[in-house]
């Protein structure tokens, strides 16, 4: 086109136009008043994390933050799966963890390792499995 394309406030624009799921911040706070443990892996950009920290209450809910822009590995890696496990301590292992993700990929990567997953589409279909494998799981 003849120029060098501009990325001029992208972070910003990007981050503007999210909105946190209150649905699932309800269930997550849901599941950690009932005694669950409870970590998030996330992939993100280490710059960005201000950003969208500041969209969430991830400090209430989680005990454990592993973001792959701070830890050198990135999902679906098996290694930042481990890597959470580990930072939850106490005797946690993989099946004793149920895992979130929208994308297919990272939850084939978890049920690999022995995790339970649910794979997020949408709310109406996300929140009653989650609920369910909460109702049938032991505390994680």
């Amino acid at each position: 086109m003849g120029h060098r394309p501009e990325l001029h406030r992208f972070r910003e624009i990007y981050f503007d136009a999210l909105h946190p799921n209150e649905p699932m911040i309800a269930l997550m706070r849901e599941a950690k008043s009932s005694g669950r443990r409870m970590g998030m892996l996330t992939n993100n950009v280490r710059e960005w994390e201000s950003l969208w920290r500041a969209k969430l209450p991830v400090d209430e809910i989680f005990e454990v933050v592993v973001d792959s822009g701070f830890v050198g590995m990135r999902k679906p890696e098996p290694e930042i799966y481990e890597l959470t496990v580990e930072r939850l301590g106490d005797g946690v292992g993989p099946s004793d963890c149920l895992f979130i993700d929208d994308v297919e990929v990272n939850i084939d990567a978890a049920r690999d390792l022995g995790m339970r997953a649910v794979h997020f589409r949408d709310n109406e279909q996300a929140i009653p499995e989650i609920e369910a494998e909460l109702d049938g799981g032991p505390p994680a």
